[in-house]
C-alpha cells in the first residue's frame, strides 16, 4: 500500500520555519520583549549592486516598528562600525493581504537597489504590543540566500569638478560637447565607443592680449566670439559707446509730463474718486427708497382699507 505524501507550497512552508531569517537568528529584540513569529515574513529578496563591497551573511533586520495601522522594517548591514540602514519598507495593515508583496527600497549607497518582501498571516504580528524594536546582527540575521548580486552593469554616473561630486545621473545620460571639444560615437564595430576630441576651432576662444590685467577681459557674449561684436539698436533702442561702456536708451519711454503736472493729475483723480463714491452712496439710498415706495404702494392696493 503506497504511503501518502504531504507536499506544501513554498510560502506555506516558509510560514513554519525561520526563513527568510538565518537558521541561527533568534528574532528576539534587544529588550527581550518580542519575538518575530514564523508566520510574518515568508520571503525576502534584495539585489545588491557589485559597486559596493559586501558579504551576504552580514545583512540583518535592524528595526521593526509596530504603530497601530502600519508596520515598518529597516534592513541594515553589519560593517562592524555603525551598521547603517541600507533598505526600508512599510506595510499598511488595513490593506495588507496574506502573501502580499511589497517593495524593499534601498538607501544611500544602495539607492539603486529595489527588492521585495512577502508577508504572511498578520494575526500573530498584530498581537504584539506597539513600539519600536531593535535587533542585534545575530538576532535579526537574514539568510544569505536572500541577498543576490546585481550585475546590471553601470547603474549611474557622477561628474566630479574641483573635488565636488554631482548627484548620481541615471536613465538617459547625454554627453554634450563644450568649448574646444567634439564628441563622436562609433557603433557596430565591436563595443560601442565614444571619442572625445580636443581640437582648435570647436568654439575655441583665444584669450585677449590685454595690457591692463586688473580685470579679466570679455571673451564671449552669449556664446558668441566677442571680437568685433556689434550692438545694433532699433526704433526704440539706441546703443551709444561711452568710454569703456555701452549705454542703452529707450527714447520711446521718455515721460511727456513733469512731476508737478503728474501731481496735479493725481489730485484731480483723487477728487473724482471721492465724488464717484458719494454718487454711488446716493444711488444706493435712492434704490432703497424706491424699493420701500414700491412696497407701500403695493400694500395700499392689496389692503382692505379704503384709505
Amino acid at each position: 500500500m503506497p504511503i501518502p505524501h504531504w507536499t506544501q507550497e513554498w510560502l506555506d512552508l516558509c510560514s513554519q520555519r525561520t526563513y527568510p531569517f538565518a537558521a541561527h537568528a533568534t528574532r528576539v529584540d534587544t529588550s527581550n520583549s518580542v519575538k518575530i513569529p514564523d508566520t510574518f515574513l515568508l520571503e525576502l529578496y534584495f539585489p545588491v549592486t557589485t559597486a559596493v563591497e559586501t558579504l551576504p551573511d552580514r545583512f540583518y533586520l535592524k528595526t521593526l516598528t509596530l504603530l497601530g495601522g502600519g508596520i515598518t522594517l529597516e534592513i541594515a548591514y553589519n560593517d562592524g562600525v555603525d551598521n547603517p540602514v541600507i533598505a526600508t519598507t512599510s506595510v499598511a495593515t488595513a490593506s495588507a493581504a496574506e502573501y502580499g508583496r511589497y517593495a524593499l527600497t534601498g538607501l544611500d549607497d544602495f539607492d539603486n537597489c529595489v527588492g521585495k518582501i512577502v508577508i504572511g498571516n498578520l494575526a500573530e504580528i498584530n498581537a504584539l504590543p506597539a513600539g519600536v524594536y531593535e535587533f542585534t546582527p545575530g538576532a535579526g540575521a537574514l539568510d544569505p540566500d536572500t541577498i543576490r548580486p546585481s550585475i546590471r552593469g553601470v547603474t549611474s554616473l557622477a561628474v566630479e569638478t574641483g573635488g565636488a561630486r554631482s548627484a548620481k545621473l541615471r536613465n538617459n545620460v547625454v554627453l554634450s560637447a563644450g568649448s574646444n571639444v567634439r564628441l563622436t560615437t562609433v557603433v557596430g564595430d565591436g563595443d560601442p565607443k565614444i571619442f572625445i576630441h580636443a581640437i582648435p576651432g570647436e568654439g575655441f576662444s583665444a584669450q585677449c592680449a590685454c595690457a591692463d590685467t586688473t580685470a579679466p577681459c570679455i571673451r564671449q557674449v552669449n556664446g558668441l566670439n566677442a571680437q568685433n561684436l556689434a550692438i545694433i539698436g532699433d526704433d526704440c533702442i539706441t546703443a551709444t559707446s561711452v568710454g569703456n561702456a555701452v549705454q542703452l536708451q529707450n527714447p520711446c519711454s521718455t515721460p511727456c509730463c513733469s512731476d508737478t503736472e503728474m501731481d496735479e493729475v493725481l489730485k484731480k483723480l483723487s477728487t473724482l474718486e471721492s465724488e464717484l463714491l458719494s454718487l454711488k452712496n446716493f444711488a444706493e439710498r435712492m434704490q432703497s427708497a424706491q424699493s420701500m415706495f414700491e412696497i407701500k404702494v403695493l400694500a395700499s392696493r392689496l389692503g382692505t382699507s379704503e384709505c
